[in-house]
């Protein structure tokens, strides 16, 4: 393949995937984070709710 400084219509489709997997990837760990932190949440209302 020549470069000539230009990108290609395969190389834009290869980032725009790229990026779309990487949000995806992110958006996973931040719901996982938000679940856990929503666990610890209810666990220490419920130790309160005891007292």
């Amino acid at each position: 393949m020549v470069n000539t400084g230009q990108a290609t219509a395969s190389d834009v489709l290869t980032l725009i995937v790229g990026i779309q997997q990487g949000i995806r990837r992110m958006a996973k760990m931040a719901t996982k984070k938000a679940h856990n932190s929503l666990q610890k949440l209810k666990s220490n209302l419920l130790v309160v709710g005891e007292r």
